[in-house]
């Protein structure tokens, strides 16, 4: 019988093989190997079943065995003086660990051995780092501290990802996908020759799945975050449960109202893919308060084509918001705390939000400008009469036995057109008529005096 044959792994502990051989050689017959049965022969080479039991340092184990007698205990084949059906271990140590044997008799009078193998695992953490956020498309890192042995790694109880491998005591993951979320697990054997098993868990992170990824939010506003996950997802707040003022809804929504300093920060969402992989999505919250003496001007009319030119004051870096928008639009150059339209468009009308911090405060501030761009409207022409422009406004006036039929000012819309028809001037002969009448009535009284 061959040393790695299935039959020297059947035999059991404590038969001697050798003397049933030197037995069978001294007859040198067959005669008994015939009167026994097959299955009788085989009892003599078969082992044992051994059920495998695992406990932490300092834990407690209990190992049983059913017999119809009083069992003897062995342990690594040293007879133990209990007398019980089962054996209770407080306070596992490394000198507990090997093969525990309880020989006894069942209720017909056979014998039955039953065998534990006791395996004493370490608390140490051996797996450096415990959690470990990767990209996707990204890597990941695990190493275990095995000494000088060798460490192995499973994924999820199962064999290793196909992308994952291991140089030593290191585990890389290379171009991590959805798949190789969930816990990697490390065991070995540590210095004192016991047991560790170690846990890390490695979390997928796609920033696509959560929007927007940053959120700019005045105090006093409301922010809502949205997380793509196939289920509810969980929620987090820099790691640790969400605001009172934070509210999840069944639409994978999450809105912060009233939002306030401290609502400042990460946002996570924890969930799960089409397929049932876990992923993590972060986004940041930044809250900002209202100054509106930040800017210069806080309001600026001009004409299309004309320069527009906005200052904030702050002594740290400046970003600017237009509209509802993160960015200016494409004419808007920005150098340093100045924000600069060289020639304006009608599109260049609205809000300029200074955003910054300020340092000796320690807080972000945001302050608005509000540009009104405006087309120039065509030069109103006036008979009998003259205009004056001043700024966006016309003046109207006629000139002399002329009377204005329409307002005496205009403004000019922001689309190129005066508000109102334009006035015209209208011959008025009123005033020289009376005039007239009462000269020719002197001139009588006078005639009069003379005749007389």
């Amino acid at each position: 019988m061959g040393k790695g044959s299935g039959y020297a792994r059947l035999i059991s502990e404590g038969e001697t093989p050798r003397v049933l051989i030197k037995t069978v050689a001294m007859f040198r017959s067959v005669i008994v190997l015939q009167a026994m049965s097959v299955p009788h022969f085989l009892s003599l080479f078969t082992k044992p079943l051994i059920e495998m039991q695992s406990a932490h340092l300092g834990s407690r184990v209990i190992l049983s065995c059913n017999s119809s007698s009083i069992p003897k205990w062995y342990h690594n084949k040293k007879r133990l003086a209990v007398t019980r059906q089962e054996i209770v271990l407080e306070n596992v140590n490394k000198s507990n660990r090997g093969l525990y044997t309880c020989r006894g008799m069942d209720s017909a009078g056979k014998n039955t051995v039953k065998t534990f193998r006791l395996v004493v695992i370490s608390k140490e953490d051996r797996i450096i780092p415990k959690h470990v956020r990767a990209p996707v498309g990204g890597k990941a890192k695990f190493r275990c501290d095995s000494g000088n042995f060798k460490a192995t790694f499973t994924h999820n109880h199962d064999v290793l990802p196909k992308n994952a491998y291991v140089h030593e005591s290191t585990l890389l993951v290379y171009n991590v996908t959805f798949s190789n979320g969930g816990k990697y697990i490390c065991s070995g054997l540590d210095g004192s020759y016991l047991q560790f098993v170690a846990e890390a868990y490695l979390i997928v992170v796609d920033k696509k799945m959560i929007s927007p990824m940053e959120l700019i939010v005045c105090q006093y506003c409301t922010a809502k975050f949205s997380c793509r996950s196939d289920t509810l997802p969980k929620w987090l707040f820099n790691g640790r449960m969400i605001p009172s003022n934070a509210h999840p809804n069944s639409k994978h929504l999450l809105n912060i109202y009233s939002v306030e300093s401290y609502n400042e920060g990460y946002y996570e969402c924890l969930g799960t893919t089409r397929e049932g992989y876990e992923f993590s999505a972060m986004a940041y919250l930044r809250v900002i308060f209202l100054d509106k003496h930040r800017v210069v001007p806080h309001y600026q009319e001009v004409y299309v084509g004309q320069r527009a030119r906005i200052i904030c004051n702050s002594s740290s870096h400046v970003y600017w918001k237009f509209n509802e928008t993160t960015s200016v639009p494409s004419n808007v150059f920005i150098t340093g705390r100045a924000l600069n339209i060289p020639k304006t468009k009608l599109e260049n009308a609205g809000l300029y939000y200074c955003i910054s911090k300020d340092v000796d405060e320690d807080y972000h501030f945001y302050s608005p400008s509000e540009l009104i761009v405006l087309k120039k409207c065509q030069s109103p022409k006036m008979k009998n009469g003259n205009v004056t422009l001043r700024g966006t406004t016309a003046l109207f006036k006629c000139n002399k036995y002329y009377k204005l039929q329409g307002s005496s000012a205009l403004k000019c819309q922001p689309g190129g057109e005066w508000m109102e028809r334009l006035p015209y001037c209208k011959l008025d002969l009123s005033g020289v008529v009376s005039h007239f009448k009462y000269d020719i009535s002197i001139l009588m009284i006078c005639l009069e005096v003379a005749i007389h």
